[in-house]
């Protein structure tokens, strides 16, 4: 065997991923007493004929990570495409693979093993997306195992993104991809089908189509249309009475007892005119109100990536009156808020996304009005 193996031998505590002060040892270790981990079905193991090469030239420059069974052999912590690739040379013919270096660590508990697994592997080459959904998924549940026996300080979701070097926002679309996706979505990232933005919008979708259903079944049912009750005029004999004829309407050479009744209808008709305006004008304040920043928002959904926050409140009728901050434009001094009013059925009753000078403030009026 090369250079490769002894150099690597040589520096095994700095070119390992084993924390400082923890006990290990560096040993020769014969393939056969070697077993591959289960819990390492969250990785792709993929084409090793690159490693295999290197490892012909070269050697193993760094040697695998094992703990020790309680029946005997090793079972595998780091390592699992190089011991493929040792595999396949010795099956070649290749001579000097039979004992692979090993360092040999402590092994506490399954779920501890699981965790030292997946740190071994976060950074030790590029994952793919459905390996980096796996991997948060799996540490997850170890994690939220531990926390739930006291054994983990603090919240799971740091622990997370520390142990996997990822930024909150990061952690956020993963845990929501987790969460809302089903199987067929998680196969289809794990085979490459999608990418990991394409499932997080399919999480975002599910994620409001759920909110509008809960929403839907919160609201009340809307009240049975009240119709207006006939005007009917009652012409019935009545004492002659003297009023004025008036030209403008058509009914003034009525007879006098009707033109009484028709008269008082054009009133009610005006006085009712005047109720309406005086209704639409307590419908545009309530408007105006209803989408002020201090109105009763609820914190939908962040989109991280693009800076946009998303807002909701209920409407009567089941609707919801959704705004759409965009951090970006309001860092930028811009008007950064856009609205949208969505139906029970998750359709537009606006034109999609407008601004509040596009005539929101017309259309929850309009909308105040119907209901």
């Amino acid at each position: 065997m090369s250079t490769g193996l002894l150099d690597c031998l040589l520096n095994t505590q700095s070119k390992t991923a084993i924390p400082a002060g923890q006990k290990m040892q560096v040993v020769m270790i014969d393939r056969g007493q070697l077993h591959r981990n289960p819990d390492n079905r969250i990785y792709i193991i993929g084409d090793v004929s690159r490693l295999k090469e290197d490892i012909r030239a070269n050697g193993i420059r760094q040697p695998l990570e094992v703990v020790e069974l309680p029946f005997g052999g090793y079972k595998l912590i780091g390592g699992e495409r190089r011991l493929t690739a040792c595999e396949e040379l010795a099956k070649e013919g290749v001579e000097g693979f039979d004992m692979l270096p090993c360092v040999i660590r402590e092994s506490k508990d399954a779920d501890d093993d699981k965790i030292a697994l997946i740190t071994a592997n976060a950074t030790a080459r590029d994952l793919t997306d459905g390996e980096r959904l796996a991997q948060y998924e799996a540490l997850k549940e170890v994690l939220t195992r531990k926390k739930s026996f006291g054994q983990l300080k603090g919240k799971v979701r740091d622990e997370l993104c520390r142990i996997l070097g990822l930024s909150t926002g990061a952690a956020a679309r993963l845990n929501a991809i987790s969460e809302n996706c089903g199987d067929d979505t998680k196969r289809e990232l794990r085979a490459g089908e999608i990418t990991l933005m394409g499932a997080y919008r399919r999480a975002q979708e599910i994620i409001a189509a759920r909110m509008a259903q809960q929403e839907a079944a919160k609201a009340t049912k809307t009240d049975k249309p009240v119709y207006e009750k006939p005007v009917v005029f009652d012409c019935a004999p009545k004492s002659a009475e003297t009023i004025p004829q008036n030209p403008d309407y058509d009914e003034w050479n009525l007879p006098p007892e009707c033109r009484v009744a028709v008269e008082k209808a054009h009133r009610e008709a005006a006085q009712k005119q005047e109720e309406q305006q005086r209704g639409k004008k307590t419908l545009r304040l309530l408007a105006e109100k209803t989408l002020k920043e201090d109105a009763p928002w609820e914190l939908a959904w962040e989109d991280v990536q693009f800076g946009l926050e998303y807002y909701k409140q209920l409407l009567p009728g089941g609707a919801k009156l959704w705004k759409r901050v965009d951090e970006t434009r309001r860092e930028a001094g811009q008007t950064c808020n856009d609205y949208a009013i969505i139906l029970q059925d998750n359709k537009f009753y606006t034109c999609g996304w407008i601004s509040f000078y596009s005539g929101i403030t017309d259309l929850l009026t309009q909308y105040f009005e119907l209901k």
